[in-house]
């Protein structure tokens, strides 16, 4: 309670959101744990002055909030319960008070009880009921023991089980019905590689047909400039998004935000609500980018082409976000927490130095602002020398960012040959990109692992060490999933030969850079430190090396594999082991993307001491391949989800293979 004749204007106030950014909501809970924390010591926090927690629904499940008293709004009672959840939660105060509010037409009247949007009937069946319980004489017990009861004694919800499942069910928010799903429904949706044209919404399935709606995720960067989308993705590839970096919204509300129509009212923190309309207003839209890879990003210029589950990276002055969240009308410019989001998730450094990234209210050094808005034709003969003692006398300073120092210990130990030095793409400032992974990282979520980029690491990794991790992985993988043992042999097998189309001369030559006599001293790779970090470079060595555009090594290892007979005859399930080879990337579920190899090859590779052979133009992307047929053959075999499950297995396999350090880290 507010201690009489205190002074509440000085009250501490914030502001809680599911649209929250996570680096901003950590640093919120973190600033005020002692103040909001169940077990904190209330006893330390007396003479401070009071705290108040505005929040929406994200207070109501996975939060270890821990209030002294509650003021909410009417709800159904399961909703009600789980914010009483957060009063008190160790019991340690005995009694705490709890104020329920509702408006008038929220609530109707008990023969007629309102119909809410969110909630239905349940809101005004549980007001009316709370208010029977208090009665003539006031406040009334909420407490777990007296609505459930105890010990045989009946509580407050009833007095036989019977009657509290009833009372339960009559005032709980109702369960929207859902449309049946048909066989021909998850059809449709396993093929993800390409996607049907035509396929049901997911949403009314999961929240019912008259709730829910897709979701896109918005990223801010202040590095990117108006008027020059066209290399918006040569930046962002240089420092990819990770997913704290992140807000979800409604896929409409993000339409209209970036034409410019939006209003308070079509924000909404509660899962499953809907927009009332959708702006189309083209004209007006601001453009946003699409992430989708280094390779495959692409602007979207109007409302029609932003796509549900798309992540959208807009420059920061686009506003629309604060350090609470989630807010249209703010005027504000966004702050950009690539930097910082990186460094928490512990991903490869990446260090922007230009204009927009260096914050105004920090003293950086001279020489480090010149780098910062100086294009490479002015940088100095002995410019990495330079650029280092810049930073150098960055890391003196006091108010220097802590995750920036961060950045700074992980990269200016690494050798040379671990860091590349980039231009920014404005034109304008540098980029230090690091290829050595952080062991730990707890976020591998970069957005894409469909394309061939994903090849480039800190050090060379052998192909035939990449492929051993992989079978190793993968075999320990599936035994933890339960599977059988033959499908747990038939994954191994595939772990163990997933890539032997990398041996391809042309994709070694891109691994270097472009440069074919480099891949021919250094043995087959998997991995390399030479794969350029930007969409230009990376395209520019793949022309030099002559590798096609869209080429995919995986469709070449399913040829290599069924050159060789006998290999694929230690497999239970021969289709299986090459259709897990062929979708590694998503693809080939059900067709395999279309190559134009204008000058194929012949290649071989040694798998064990059997030799394969076969050529760079599969042709599986012929519809009479075989490939769709395998897919669904497979489908039918294991379902929609088994199958899904194992390639899973595999592609984490994959993934946690390529973040192992390679041979060189390890020795260093």
């Amino acid at each position: 309670r507010v201690t009489r004749g205190r002074d509440r204007s000085a009250a501490e106030v914030i502001l809680l959101t599911g649209r929250c950014r996570a680096p901003e909501r950590d640093a919120l809970l973190a600033q005020w744990r002692h103040r909001l924390m169940a077990g904190r010591d209330r006893e330390a926090v007396r003479e401070e002055s009071p705290f108040i927690v505005v929040a929406t629904q994200c207070v109501e499940v996975g939060a270890d909030f821990d209030a002294d008293a509650l003021v909410t709004e009417c709800c159904s009672l399961d909703a009600l319960r789980q914010r009483l959840g957060r009063v008190d939660r160790l019991g340690v105060r005995g009694e705490s008070p709890v104020v329920i509010l509702a408006r008038g037409k929220q609530i109707g009247t008990p023969e007629k009880p309102g119909d809410d949007p969110i909630y239905g009937t349940a809101l005004a069946k549980t007001f009316f009921w709370l208010k029977d319980l208090c009665g003539e004489e006031g406040p009334v017990d909420l407490g777990t023991a007296a609505l459930d009861g105890g010990f045989g004694n009946g509580g407050l919800l009833g007095a036989t089980p019977e009657e509290r499942v009833e009372t339960m069910k009559r005032l709980s928010a109702p369960a929207p019905d859902a449309p049946v799903i048909f066989p021909a429904y998850c059809d449709l949706w396993a093929q993800t590689g390409p996607e049907p044209g035509v396929s049901p919404d997911p949403a009314i399935f999961l929240h019912g047909p008259q709730r829910g709606e897709p979701e896109v995720r918005i990223v801010w960067r202040a590095d990117l400039e108006e008027g020059a989308t066209g290399v918006w993705a040569n930046t962002v590839s240089l420092c990819p998004p990770v997913a704290a970096e992140c807000l979800s919204l409604p896929i409409g509300q993000a339409r209209r935000w970036l034409a410019g129509d939006f209003t308070e009212a079509d924000v909404a923190d509660v899962e499953g609500a809907t927009a009332e309309h959708q702006a189309e207003h083209a004209a007006k839209f601001r453009p946003a980018l699409r992430w989708m890879g280094p390779e495959r990003s692409a602007i979207a210029a109007a409302p029609h082409e932003i796509r549900p589950g798309d992540t959208l990276v807009v420059p920061s002055h686009y506003r629309g976000c604060t350090t609470e969240g989630w807010n249209p009308q703010s005027p504000d410019p966004v702050t950009d927490l690539a930097d910082k989001a990186r460094s928490d998730a512990r991903r490869p450094a990446a260090l922007r130095i230009c204009a927009s990234t260096l914050s105004a209210d920090v003293p950086w050094p001279d020489a480090l602002r010149r780098f910062a808005t100086t294009g490479v034709d002015e940088w100095p003969d002995d410019f990495e020398n330079s650029f280092w003692a810049a930073l150098s006398a960055a890391r003196g300073v006091d108010e220097l960012p802590a995750h920036f120092v961060d950045i700074l210990s992980a990269l200016m130990p690494t050798r040379p040959r671990h860091r590349q030095f980039v231009p920014h793409p404005s034109g304008r400032g540098i980029v230090v990109i690091s290829n050595r992974r952080t062991r730990g990282a707890v976020d591998v979520e970069d957005f894409t692992d469909e394309d061939d980029t994903s090849s480039r690491a800190a050090a060379p990794v052998l192909l035939e060490r990449h492929l051993q991790d992989v079978e190793r992985l993968v075999r320990n993988f599936a035994v933890a999933s339960g599977m059988s043992a033959a499908v747990v042999d038939d994954v191994a097998l595939a772990g163990r030969l997933h890539d032997l189309g990398k041996a391809d001369p042309r994709f070694q030559a891109w691994l270097n850079g472009g440069r074919r006599l480099a891949a021919r001293r250094v043995g087959l790779l998997a991995k390399s430190a030479a794969m350029p970090a930007n969409p230009i470079a990376i395209r520019a060595a793949r022309q030099q090396a002559g590798y096609p555009e869209g080429a995919r090594h995986e469709l070449l290892s399913v040829r290599l594999v069924e050159s060789a007979a006998e290999l694929l005859e230690t497999a239970h399930d021969r289709d299986l082991v090459l259709h897990l080879i062929a979708s590694h990337h998503g693809h080939a579920r059900p067709f395999a993307p279309v190559v134009f190899d204008g000058n194929p090859v012949e290649v071989e590779v040694q798998a064990g001491a059997r030799s394969l052979r076969a050529r760079s133009d599969t042709g599986l992307e012929r519809l009479d391949s075989g490939v769709p047929e395998r897919f669904w053959k497979l489908i039918r075999n294991y379902g929609w989800w088994g199958l899904a499950v194992i390639e899973a297995c595999l592609r984490l396999a994959d993934h946690r293979a390529s973040e192992m350090p390679s041979q060189e880290e390890e020795a260093s």
